[in-house]
């Protein structure tokens, strides 16, 4: 892959869906983005635009109506196992332990007992989770659940990281606190990451790249790059507030257009 060439490209990009009694409901009306590899971008908007239907197109789930979505300059293939999804509800199997669930994708592509050992033990260290590797999901913190739901994903070792809201249920400091750890993840393993958000705040710290929805059917309605994210003390920078209060304003704008 050329080094400038876009690690996921989306050209013209329209989705619709089968709604039944009512005919073809449009989620998505061409839509165009670029990211390199490595880079970190945010989509958000108001609900119902189609952020969520981008990322299922991007993870292989659904299929574009018109136009393309590409990674690595070839079309999305389904069950791509180098992109890695974290949901909402973090899909954790209840029955299963912290070890089991984070070892859960190693095991079903079949890799040695030696190689899982090693890389689930390692993404538990450095999640603080370690010493949960006995626990059953009922007996974890929201914060604890995400960050095995984080850690199975990055047990796959992916190349493309794909995220659905989700810190939105926990509390405000346990999500800047998984927020950091995203952050020092991504900058350690390079990550491109690609994530869905109504959070101002959390656009503003962990998208270097924003994409501004409009109501649906989504549209790109705006571009902001944010070269401050990873940086020390980010959070509590003028550029951060100016960024969020960019933001702000842009959706503010866009919506009373829509009234």
């Amino acid at each position: 892959m050329n080094p400038l060439s876009p690690k996921v490209e989306v050209n013209n990009l329209s989705v619709s869906y089968r709604n039944s009694g009512q005919g073809s409901v449009e989620a998505l009306s061409n839509v165009s983005l670029g990211l390199k590899k490595g880079e970190s971008c945010a989509l958000i908007g108001p609900s119902g635009c189609g952020k969520t239907t981008l990322l299922y197109v991007l993870a292989g789930l659904l299929k574009p109506t018109i136009g393309q979505a590409n990674i690595d300059g070839q079309p999305i293939r389904p069950k791509r196992k180098e992109t890695a999804i974290i949901l909402q509800d973090y899909g954790l199997m209840p029955w299963k332990t912290v070890w089991e669930n984070t070892a859960l994708g190693l095991v079903i592509r079949k890799l040695p007992e030696k190689d899982i050992e090693k890389r689930v033990s390692r993404i538990l260290a450095k999640l603080g989770l370690e010493k949960l590797r006995n626990s059953y999901p009922h007996q974890l913190s929201g914060g604890q659940r995400q960050r095995v739901a984080i850690a199975r994903s990055l047990a796959l070792e992916p190349d493309l990281l794909l995220m659905d809201e989700p810190f939105s249920s926990l509390d405000a400091l346990t999500r800047e606190e998984l927020q950091e750890d995203l952050l020092h993840l991504w900058q350690e393993k390079e990550l491109t990451m690609v994530l869905v958000t109504h959070s101002i705040e959390e656009a503003a710290y962990l998208g270097q790249r924003i994409f501004i929805f409009s109501k649906g059917p989504g549209r790109v309605v705006a571009e902001l790059r944010n070269s401050g994210v990873g940086k020390e003390d980010y959070r509590s920078s003028e550029e951060y507030h100016a960024r969020t209060d960019e933001i702000r304003q842009i959706l503010l704008k866009h919506r009373l257009q829509s009234i």
